[in-house]
């Protein structure tokens, strides 16, 4: 998915060429969405209910894998917003999953930061906008391209 922030459009669209991508790489950022070990790890607790849709996508964590390290090469933002929860915060059906400093938070060891990064600090929903710093990581990055994973 693509999201263009001046006009806040989101596209499905992800057919674009890499000499395309090359010109606009330096205003392009991926954010990825969720990459932690509950979701994507044997072992986590959610693994089950999203491995058989990453099978089906043709062994889509290696394609993130490869399209994350190519964005860098290029010169392309790359941003983390994890998804965690303080015991305190956590809703009454989510109790022990998401939890903050626990391995099922952390991220997959596929895909883990660089020091040139951004992880998102504080988000605590679904919406990687809301209480995080996102929106300013955008601005002051002079992000025009935002494709989500």
């Amino acid at each position: 998915m693509r999201f263009i922030p001046e006009t806040n459009e989101f596209f499905d669209d992800c057919d674009i060429k890499q000499e395309e991508f090359a010109s606009i790489s330096n205003q392009t950022a991926i954010l990825l969405m969720d990459f932690q070990n509950e979701f994507g790890a044997k072992g986590g607790k959610l693994h089950k209910t999203v491995s058989e849709v990453m099978d089906e996508t043709a062994d889509m964590l290696h394609k993130v894998v490869d399209l994350v390290k190519a964005a860098r090469k290029m010169g392309s933002v790359i941003i983390y917003a994890p998804l965690g929860m303080n015991e305190s915060e956590l809703y009454l059906q989510q109790r022990g999953l998401l939890t903050k400093n626990s391995w099922n938070c952390e991220f997959m060891k596929e895909l883990k930061p660089t020091a040139d990064d951004f992880i998102l600090e504080d988000r605590t929903d679904f919406n990687a906008f809301s209480g995080t710093n996102l929106h300013s990581i955008i601005k002051s990055n002079k992000i025009k391209h935002l494709f989500m994973m």
